[in-house]
C-alpha cells in the first residue's frame, strides 16, 4: 500500500489551462487600416502634430495664403539702366507672374534659335511657382475641413465605418500633398533672383564690353514682394510640416522591443555556458 501511494505522489498532474493567452486576445484593443498597409491600434489612432487643435494650422493656412497673395502681387525686383544723355532710366519692374511674362515677350523671342525650350521653361515656371503652391493650399484646406469631421465623428461612436473611411482619405491626401509640395519650388526662384540681382550690374557690363560699360548706369533692388515671399516659404513649409499624419507606435510593438535586449542577452548567456 505504501509503495502504491507512493507512486501516485510521484505522477505528474497535468499543468492548469493557460487563460493567459485567451484574456489577452479577449483584450487586445482592435485594429485599424492604413494606407500603407500595416495596422494601428484603435488606443493610438494616426493623428496631427497639433492634434484636436486645428486652430493653430487654420491660422498657418490664412497666413500662408495671404503673404502668397501679398508677394505674388508686390514687386519682387527692379532693374534701372540709362546711358549717359538720358536724364531719366528706364525702370523694368517684375512681380511673380511678369517675370514668368517675360521669358516669352516679343523681345525675349526675336533671334531665339530655342524658342520651343523656353516655352518649356515658361510652363515649367508656371506650375512648380504658381500651380503646385495653389494646388497645395486647396488641399490643405480641404484636410482642415475633414479633419474637423473627423473628430467630430470619433466622439460619435456610432460613425465608426465612415470615421475608418475619412481616416484613410485624410492619409492618401497628406501623401498626395506632401508629394506635390515637394516639387512647388518658391524658395529655389527666391535664391535664383537673390543672385541675378546682386550681379546684374556686373553682368551687362561685361555683355556690354569695356568700351561701352563707361556709358551705361546699371542699378537693381529687390522689392516687398520677394521679402513676403521669404516669409511665405518659412510659415508654409511649417503648415505642412503640422498636416503629416502621424503613426504611433501601437503599444504591443513597442513592449516587444523593449523586450528583444532582454531576449538577446538570456540567448548569449545561454551560448556562453554551452
Amino acid at each position: 500500500n505504501n509503495k502504491n501511494n507512493n507512486n501516485n505522489n510521484n505522477k505528474e498532474t497535468p499543468p492548469p489551462p493557460d487563460t493567459n493567452n485567451n484574456e489577452e486576445t479577449a483584450a487586445s484593443p482592435e485594429t485599424t487600416p492604413t494606407t500603407d498597409g500595416s495596422s494601428s491600434t484603435a488606443a493610438t489612432p494616426p493623428r496631427l502634430y497639433f492634434d484636436q487643435q486645428l486652430a493653430i494650422p487654420a491660422a498657418l493656412w490664412v497666413l500662408s495664403v495671404g503673404l502668397f497673395i501679398a508677394g505674388g502681387i508686390l514687386e519682387i525686383v527692379q532693374f534701372t539702366s540709362k546711358d549717359l544723355t538720358a536724364t531719366e532710366g528706364c525702370v523694368s519692374s517684375y512681380n511673380l507672374v511678369t517675370l514668368a511674362n517675360a521669358m516669352v515677350n516679343e523681345l525675349g523671342l526675336i533671334d531665339n534659335s530655342v524658342a520651343w525650350q523656353t516655352w518649356v521653361l515658361y510652363i515649367v515656371y508656371l506650375l512648380l511657382n504658381l500651380a503646385f503652391p495653389i494646388i497645395v493650399h486647396l488641399m490643405q484646406l480641404w484636410s482642415l475641413v475633414n479633419w474637423k469631421s473627423y473628430y467630430q465623428q470619433q466622439a460619435d461612436s456610432s460613425s465608426s465605418s465612415n470615421e475608418l473611411l475619412l481616416l484613410g482619405k485624410l492619409q492618401k491626401v497628406s501623401l498626395w500633398t506632401s508629394a506635390i509640395w515637394c516639387f512647388a519650388c518658391i524658395e529655389v526662384l527666391l535664391i535664383g533672383v537673390f543672385a541675378v540681382e546682386f550681379k546684374f550690374s556686373q553682368l551687362i557690363a561685361k555683355l556690354a564690353g569695356d568700351s561701352n560699360a563707361v556709358f551705361l548706369d546699371i542699378s537693381s533692388g529687390l522689392g516687398a514682394g520677394f521679402y513676403l515671399l521669404i516669409a511665405y516659404s518659412v510659415i508654409a513649409g511649417f503648415l505642412q510640416f503640422t498636416l503629416r499624419v502621424i503613426h504611433p507606435m501601437p503599444p504591443s510593438a513597442s513592449a516587444s522591443n523593449a523586450e528583444q535586449p532582454s531576449s538577446s542577452k538570456d540567448e548569449e548567456k545561454e551560448t556562453g555556458e554551452a
